[in-house]
């Protein structure tokens, strides 16, 4: 890996790329993942006491012992991205927790617990660090581009922490992080944060183990707190949340408890890219090990059967009242305590998969078909991975209305479709891109569609999305920094100015980039009226390709908001083999408007209706049709 003093080039169009790849499906890591070879070779993998288990048990929780254990989990994150040792790869942290905590737990007052924590801290002394002249240069361009700091002002607080523990954090906090290759948050190019690598002794755990669940706690909040970009938009204070959920944590001893608490835990970063997942998938499990092969719509708030297997008794437009006697709100409720959603309104993605479970093979669901009220006894699988289409979702592309009009969509493309698409479509009076759907074999030719789409679309280059990235120097700070752009000429710039012409192949398979003949591709303009679809499936790469598309010249977005979660995904693994994710990079509207939480708007709403879903219509691209054929 590269040290920090010669990452220069973050600022350079070169990483452009880097930034490009926003992946919507988050690949859950291994809890046995080729991070830990790499991690064997560290020092700190040496310090093995508490591999299989901390040792720390607590019975009842005092008062007290809540309030120093709150002040411990910020001592010890704050330490942990900061001390050159710690970065290092030098000290495990994490068996570092353990050791104190015991320590932590016997004081009787904040002022003893933080005369422990000193004396524990002290053990590691470290040098205010003097940056290299070129380090000094890097550091004032990031401070230039300073975006959002978190708040640690409590560092300060003598009250609370006694003067030698204070003493020890404010001069850590003058330090510079500039090798972090080796620590638990890695800089990768671009500045991307990957903390995959923080986990260490987390394979199967001892759930009546307190000091490895309040582990999962801290590393958790602590991520949070450091690297998270969009932590000014979450509605609860943080650090109250963290106060909140020890007592939870601290005696809750069993592996149902532990995994639902950290699910819990995630939501209140009200993130839809928040994906979260367990080697024993108690969460799954939680709402029913069975699931009917069906999909949903959100309707205004109704759950509508989108799709289902042929054999099903439940039909597409099936308005879901009920599932073994609980109520859709009840169970949309439950979602709500356990599963990330940037926006509690719109959950498609986030809910589908949990919604039509069952603890049994036959679930009874009521639902509501023309009026009428059924009840079904519906065919549920154990742990189905189904494949169930909604209704559009499956569409190819091709043309449309005695081929007056082109049609496009993103989750069926294959590669090398495109060019041969849009040929066929040089002379049609329209072009709709839908962008509703995500398709998990989706390649990654298509996740850099929005490209050579804007070739076609966009007369000129121009940008459409910034992003905002972690301050590597220090943590907790975020820095503005690169923007994406898309349009007529953009791939040939890019090649110009020294992107590496074999990434480029690598990712744009089948000539798309270039031809056989290793010359950009001639793409003709479209001329015609370029109409794109949305709605609160369209999340994460599928939003960064509506911001690339919405501002062509002839075009207009219809539907509705989209999920509002975009940026890349942080990889998170945490006690217990639990793997969750984050947005890892912020992302704007090139004036700084938000776009997280609340998703991208269209500029004409469209919605589909129980009634059209029921008898297959597709509104919203009936309405797109409408607008095209207009005068």
């Amino acid at each position: 890996m590269k040290k920090r003093e010669v990452k220069i080039n973050v600022f350079s169009k070169k990483v452009v790329i880097s930034f490009i790849l926003i992946v919507m499906v988050l690949t859950f890591v291994s809890c046995t993942s080729s991070d830990k070879t790499e991690e064997t070779n560290l020092k700190r993998s040496q310090d093995t006491e508490f591999a299989s288990d901390s040792g720390v048990r607590i019975e009842k929780l005092s008062e007290v012992q809540q309030k120093n254990l709150h002040t411990l989990a910020k001592v010890w994150g704050f330490a942990k991205y900061r001390h050159p040792d710690i970065t290092a790869g030098n000290i495990n942290w994490d068996a570092e927790l353990f050791r104190v905590i015991p320590k932590v737990l016997e004081a009787t007052t904040k002022e003893e617990a933080g005369d422990i924590m000193a004396t524990w801290l002290n053990q590691f002394p470290f040098q205010v660090n003097t940056l290299s002249k070129e380090q000094e240069d890097l550091y004032r361009q990031v401070k230039e581009k300073a975006y959002l700091d978190v708040e640690y002002s409590w560092i300060k607080n003598r009250q609370v922490l006694g003067n030698n523990l204070a003493d020890y954090l404010e001069n850590l906090s003058k330090v510079k992080v500039t090798d972090n290759d080796n620590g638990y948050a890695v800089f990768e190019e671009g500045d991307i944060v990957n903390v995959s690598s923080d986990s260490f002794m987390d394979n199967s755990i001892n759930y009546e183990d307190t000091g490895m669940r309040l582990l999962g706690m801290f590393r958790y909040w602590n991520i949070i707190e450091y690297f998270y970009p969009y932590k000014n938009l979450m509605d609860e204070d943080w650090d109250q949340v963290l106060y909140d959920k020890i007592p939870e944590l601290a005696l809750q001893g069993d592996k149902e408890s532990y995994v639902l608490s950290i699910a819990n835990l995630t939501t209140y970063i009200h993130d839809s890219h928040g994906f979260f997942d367990d080697n024993f998938k108690v969460l799954p499990q939680h709402f029913g090990a069975y699931k009917a092969k069906a999909t949903i719509f959100n309707i205004d708030g109704q759950i509508v059967i989108a799709g289902r297997e042929d054999k099903s008794p439940l039909k597409v437009g099936d308005i879901v009242v009920s599932i073994d006697g609980t109520t859709i709100e009840k169970i949309i409720e439950e979602c709500n305590k356990y599963i990330s959603v940037s926006d509690k309104n719109r959950f498609t993605n986030a809910f589908d998969y949990y919604l039509l479970r069952s603890t049994k093979e036959i679930a009874e669901i009521e639902v509501i078909r023309n009026g009428e009220k059924l009840s079904l006894n519906v065919p549920c699988y154990y742990n189905s991975n189904y494949d169930v289409k909604k209704l559009g979702q499956d569409e190819k592309s091709g043309f449309m209305v005695d081929k007056k009009i082109g049609y496009l969509n993103i989750s069926t493309l294959e590669s090398g479709d495109l060019d041969k698409l849009m040929k066929k479509f040089k002379g049609t009076e329209g072009l709709i891109i839908d962008v509703r759907y995500h398709n998990a074999k989706m390649s990654e030719y298509i996740k850099f569609i929005n490209y050579p789409i804007g070739e076609y679309i966009k007369p000129e280059v121009s940008e459409y999305q910034q992003f905002y990235s972690s301050n590597s120097f220090e943590p907790g700070k975020f820095i503005k920094s690169t923007s994406n752009s898309s349009g007529r000429g953009f791939i040939e710039k890019q090649l110009d100015k020294g992107i590496d012409s074999t990434t480029f192949s690598k990712i744009f398979d089948n000539g798309i980039i270039r031809t056989s003949l290793g010359k950009v591709k001639d793409r003709h303009q479209y001329n015609g009226k370029v109409i794109i679809l949305m709605n609160e499936c369209t999340q994460s790469v599928l939003e960064t390709m509506v911001m690339s598309f919405m501002d062509a010249p002839n075009a207009t977005v219809i539907g509705t908001s989209s999920a509002g979660a975009n940026g890349n995904i942080m990889d998170i693994i945490l006690p217990g083999c639990i793997q969750t994710s984050i947005s890892g990079l912020a992302v704007t509207y090139m004036d700084g408007s938000q776009t997280q939480r609340i998703g991208l708007k269209p500029d004409i709403t469209v919605k589909q209706t129980v009634k059209g879903i029921a008898e297959g219509k597709d509104e919203v691209i009936e309405k797109a049709i409408e607008l095209i054929l207009k005068n």
